[in-house]
């Protein structure tokens, strides 16, 4: 893992909300997604190169390559250097060894878990559609599948350690298996999961190998649905007026919610417009529980009453980068010697 700490440099600096991609970055990966640019080049990787080996060698009979791109990107500032001229290219070479090694006879997932932050951090800086539209074979449903594929086998590792029944309170979380339209409200995982909104992102992974998960809905205390609603907005994937229409569709077809008129459901909303991004939220799910970094009237709407309410609704921290974390931790003070105590989290 020599590369890893070097490449969290440059990873950080195109993470698309707690930071800025340069102007340099942005031209490159709508001017030149297929790397075109590496072509014969002797001072790196020639990427156009490998995505036509890619092509023609797919996954697993590509692993090879694989790992020997690997080898070269983990040597000192290897990530860093080529990321700088193809970005795509990376996400392609991570996301086949990840799948490799969640894949392969022995699963190795502890060091699944190491690559698939370090593709994470890489996908994160791409738009759905860039990966879509790119002439690389890896694209966004492809990423997701390996994170559900992984979150799948770490949670079934955790019951094979553990054999006792779920924790108190037990949640059952929703999946595209029980209501369809909820695979559409989570796409774009990777590009979702950075800046307040990824708390969206970040709570539904975690519910997903949590020792609270159950996968008997008779037994459940709680209901959790997945959504990334505001950055289905903000990253032009689903409008307004057809968020509203999809939210009011996946509710219906919900299975368990008329049972206790949607009160023991659970939803997440992560931006300023909270609840407010679903117009329809106070007829279809005004008693469901509201998870929110927002409590009061924040992003111009249409409405003079805050959605949430203190009575059912539970305010929660904005997601944080890792490096925003280490930063804080780094200049922060004993509470002994601090005289005002204050967090603001903004732009």
């Amino acid at each position: 893992l020599l590369g890893f700490l070097s490449l969290q440099r440059h990873a950080n600096a195109i993470d698309g909300q707690s930071f800025k991609a340069s102007d340099e970055d942005i031209e490159r990966l709508y001017n030149d997604p297929m790397c075109e640019r590496t072509r014969g080049t002797e001072t790196g990787i020639d990427w156009d190169s490998v995505r036509l080996e890619f092509d023609v060698a797919p996954f697993p009979t590509n692993m090879p390559l694989v790992k020997e791109l690997m080898d070269r990107l983990e040597q000192p500032g290897g990530f860093d250097r080529e990321a700088q001229v193809c970005p795509s290219g990376i996400i392609s070479v991570l996301f086949y060894f990840v799948k490799f090694l969640i894949e392969r006879d022995d699963p190795i997932l502890g060091a699944a878990k190491i690559y698939f932050s370090i593709l994470d951090d890489y996908s994160s800086m791409m738009h759905p559609s860039l990966l879509d539209q790119s002439g690389w074979l890896v694209k966004d449903r492809r990423i997701n599948s390996v994170r559900d594929n992984l979150l799948s086998k770490l949670r079934a590792k955790q019951l094979d350690q553990n054999t006792t029944t779920p924790k108190v309170p037990r949640i059952y979380v929703y999946t595209d298996s029980d209501v369809s339209g909820i695979k559409k409200l989570t796409q774009g995982v990777s590009f979702c999961g950075k800046g307040q909104w990824g708390m969206e992102v970040h709570i539904h992974d975690w519910l997903m190998v949590s020792p609270h998960r159950t996968l008997d809905p008779a037994e459940a205390d709680l209901f959790f649905v997945p959504a990334y609603s505001i950055c289905m907005f903000e990253a032009g994937l689903i409008p307004i007026p057809e968020l509203d229409k999809l939210y009011t569709d996946v509710v219906r077809e919900l299975p368990y919610f008329k049972l206790n008129s949607g009160r023991d459901h659970v939803f997440t909303f992560g931006s300023g417009l909270s609840a407010n991004v679903f117009r329809s939220w106070k007829s279809v799910i005004p008693d469901a529980i509201f998870l929110t970094p927002e409590t009061w009237l924040f992003n111009d709407v249409a409405t003079s009453e805050p959605c949430f309410s203190t009575w059912k609704d539970i305010a929660i921290p904005g997601y944080l980068h890792r490096s925003e974390i280490i930063s804080l931790m780094e200049r922060a003070k004993p509470l002994s010697k601090r005289e005002h105590f204050a967090v603001f989290l903004g732009r």
